[in-house]
C-alpha cells in the first residue's frame, strides 16, 4: 500500500534536516473542512469503543468529587484505531498493519489516584468479533459530573512534518542514550536550541510550517517528535512516543470539543522493543495541562 503523499520540504535547515514523518489524527465535526483522509467507522473517538464480548474494562483508583473514597473505577475511554487505515500514513512501518488499537486513560478527570494504572492499550488483532461495550457502571459515581466519558467523533488521518523543536533536554544525565534513539546527539540539539527562533523562521518562510504556533503545539499525533506542555517525563531511551491525544478547540462554533485539564494532554509511551512486540499493555502515560 503506497504512502500518503507528504511534501517535501524545501528548507533544508538543520531543523528540517532532523524532520520525521508522522501521523496526525483530526476530529471531524459538522462546518468543519475534513483534514486528511476521514477513516471508517472502526476508528473513532469517544463514545462507545468496539471490544470483545468478554473484555475486561481497565479500571483505576479513584477518588469521588466530595468524597473519602478510593473506588476501582473504569478508565475513559479514549479512542479506537484500525491499524490497518493507517499503514499509509506510516512512514518507517513502527505500527502493526492490522489490528485495533484502544486507548484508555484519565481523560478530564483528576481524581483518578494511580497514574501508573491510569494509561491503558489494549490491542486486539483480529476484530471480527468485536461489538459495542459500553462502559461499566459503578454505583455512587456519576460519570457526567466526574467528566468520565469523551463524546464519539469520527476521525481523520493525516501524514505530516514533526521536527526536534520539543526533544528531550540535552542536558538530561542521559542525554547521549536518549537523543541517539530519536536519532539526535547532543551537539545537534544544543544547535538547534541555540538558534531555533531563526531556523523556525526559515522552515515558515519556505515552507509556511509554523513550528512555534499554538495549533502546531496542540495536535494529536502518533509516532514521530514529541511536544509536551510541562517537559517530557515519559519518553526515554529505546522509547516511542506512541500518541499524543490534544485537547481540541473547534473554531468554527468557537467552543471547546474535548479538554483535558486546562488546555492540556494525555501522552501514551512505550519502549521501542515492546511496540515491535506489540506488548501494548506496557505503555506509560502522563496528563499534562497549562
Amino acid at each position: 500500500m503506497p504512502l500518503a503523499p507528504l511534501t517535501p520540504l524545501k528548507c533544508q535547515n538543520l531543523l528540517a534536516q532532523h524532520a520525521r514523518s508522522c501521523i496526525t489524527l483530526h476530529p471531524v465535526l459538522p462546518d468543519n473542512e475534513v483534514v486528511g483522509t476521514k477513516l471508517s467507522g472502526r476508528s473513532f473517538f469517544g463514545g462507545t469503543p468496539l471490544l470483545p464480548p468478554d473484555f475486561e474494562w481497565p479500571c483505576a483508583s479513584f477518588t469521588p468529587d466530595g468524597s473519602d473514597d478510593k473506588l476501582p473505577v473504569p478508565l475513559v475511554f479514549c479512542l479506537q484505531l484500525d491499524l490497518s487505515e493507517l499503514v499509509p500514513y506510516d512512514a518507517y512501518q513502527e505500527l502493526p498493519d492490522h489490528g485495533i488499537l484502544a486507548f484508555f486513560s484519565v481523560g478530564d478527570s483528576f481524581n483518578f489516584n494511580e497514574p501508573e494504572h491510569s494509561f491503558v492499550v489494549r490491542y486486539f488483532e483480529h476484530y471480527d468479533q468485536l461489538c459495542q461495550h459500553p462502559r461499566p457502571v459503578v454505583a455512587g459515581v456519576d460519570p457526567k459530573k466526574e467528566n468520565l466519558e469523551l463524546p464519539h467523533l469520527e476521525l481523520s488521518a493525516q501524514r505530516d512534518w514533526s521536527f526536534p523543536i520539543d526533544a528531550p533536554s540535552y542536558e538530561d544525565e542521559n542525554a547521549d542514550a536518549l537523543l541517539a534513539s530519536l536519532g539526535l546527539s547532543v551537539q545537534v540539539m544544543e544547535e538547534i536550541w541555540d538558534n531555533l527562533e531563526d531556523l523556525a523562521a526559515e522552515l515558515k518562510e519556505q515552507d509556511g510550517i509554523d513550528v512555534e504556533s499554538n495549533e502546531f503545539a496542540e495536535r494529536s499525533q502518533m509516532l514521530g517528535y514529541g511536544h509536551f506542555i510541562q517537559g517530557n517525563d515519559i519518553q526515554g531511551p529505546d522509547s516511542t512516543l506512541l500518541l499524543t491525544l490534544n485537547s481540541f478547540f473547534d473554531n468554527a462554533h468557537n467552543e471547546w470539543v474535548t479538554l483535558y485539564g486546562d488546555a492540556g494532554a494525555l501522552y501514551f509511551a512505550l519502549k521501542t522493543s515492546d511496540l515491535k512486540a506489540r506488548a501494548f499493555e506496557r505503555v506509560v502515560g502522563d496528563m499534562q495541562c497549562y
